[in-house]
Parts: C-alpha cells; sequence; structure tokens
C-alpha cells in the first residue's frame, strides 16, 4: 500500500504566502494549485460540445461541402431564437447574428431564404440577422462601431480570404489579423466563425 504524505494546515498556508509573494514579484506566472482551487467557470458553448462561445472558430473543409449551408444555419437559427441547431442545444444571449457574406450576394440570400419556408412571425425575427455585402467599405473599425450599439452572439465571415488577403501559410500576418478579433471577442462576448475553403485539410 502506497502512503501518500499529507502537508499540514500550516505548511499549505506558507506554501500559498510563498505563491502569492512571486506572484507580486512576477504576476505572468501562475502555479497549478492556484489554478485547481480557483474559481473559474467552465467553458460555456453557443452550440453544445460544439462550438464554444465566446471564442473564435474555423469552420474549413474543400470545395461543395455545405460549409456555408453550415454557417448560414446556424446564423439563421440564433436570429431565430431557435433552441437548437441541427439537434444540437443552442445557447444565445442576444439571440442576433451577422453574416459578412463575400461570395453570396442579395439575389443569392433572397432565393435561399425563400427555402425555408418561414412563418410571418420567423419573417420578421430575420431582423436580427445583419448581412453585410458591401466589402469593400467593411472594416474591423466599423465592426466594433456596431457591436457598441447592436451586439450579437455570432458572426460569420463567409470567406476568410476574402476578408483577409494576404498570405495563408504566413504565420506572422494570420496572428497580426486575427489579434482584432480576439479583442472583439473578448469585449463584446460573441462567436466568431471564419468560414475557409481548403483542398487538402481532409
Amino acid at each position: 500500500m502506497n502512503v501518500t504524505p499529507q502537508l499540514g494546515q500550516n505548511e499549505l498556508d506558507q506554501k500559498n504566502n510563498n505563491l502569492q509573494r512571486d506572484e507580486n514579484i512576477n504576476p505572468g506566472f501562475i502555479s497549478a494549485f492556484e489554478i485547481l482551487n480557483s474559481a473559474i467557470p467552465e467553458q460555456s458553448f453557443l452550440i453544445e460540445n460544439i462550438l464554444p462561445a465566446e471564442t473564435i472558430c474555423l469552420l474549413s473543409g474543400p470545395s461543395d461541402t455545405g460549409k456555408s449551408i453550415l454557417a448560414r444555419q446556424i446564423a439563421i437559427s440564433v436570429a431565430l431564437g431557435r433552441e437548437d441547431v441541427a439537434g444540437f442545444k443552442l445557447t444565445c444571449k442576444y439571440k442576433k447574428a451577422m453574416y459578412i457574406s463575400t461570395e453570396d450576394g442579395k439575389r443569392d440570400w433572397k432565393s435561399k431564404l425563400n427555402k425555408y419556408s418561414l412563418s410571418v412571425e420567423e419573417q420578421q425575427l430575420l431582423k436580427n440577422l445583419t448581412l453585410v455585402f458591401d466589402i469593400e467599405h467593411y472594416s474591423v473599425k466599423e465592426l466594433e462601431k456596431r457591436l457598441k450599439t447592436n451586439p450579437v452572439d455570432v458572426i460569420v465571415f463567409d470567406v476568410f480570404t476574402d476578408i483577409f488577403g494576404k498570405d495563408l501559410n504566413n504565420a506572422i500576418q494570420v496572428r497580426e489579423f486575427l489579434a482584432d478579433y480576439k479583442r472583439l471577442v473578448k469585449q463584446y462576448g460573441c462567436t466568431i466563425i471564419f468560414v475557409v475553403m481548403c483542398q487538402n485539410c481532409c
């Protein structure tokens, strides 16, 4: 039988005091002990056990595999205040969404929305889904201005490469680009989905 020695309360208090003194010197360091015993909330989800809330995710895959269909379904389900999407629980704070569409225009969206056969009441709820087509005049600054007065649960960028406009293989450029969006996620509590087409990702 193995016996694990236990620390007395005085020894624990002394260790905690030492940790606090160390962190006062360099607050960038934190012990695993403090993480274990801190009141950190559990991860919340926009789509239960699939899409974490308040994060950035990539929805990627080869061409014609349903990426935009799924992204559009998520945004519409949020705007309609539905309790699930594709059978998975949906949890929203605002019941509002935004979709930046670089490929499908207004005519495409009207055609696809008509296929949902929405009731009159549901059509009114589509006011909770903001669509952006004028990419030439899009900017993070304008997006943030909108979020300040009209927060949303999810923002979809379809497609990522049209917004990014740089070399996807340049890690530094990608990190610099995402920095502004990470700040928006943190400040306004939204989830951002970037739709990415990649031929060799599956």
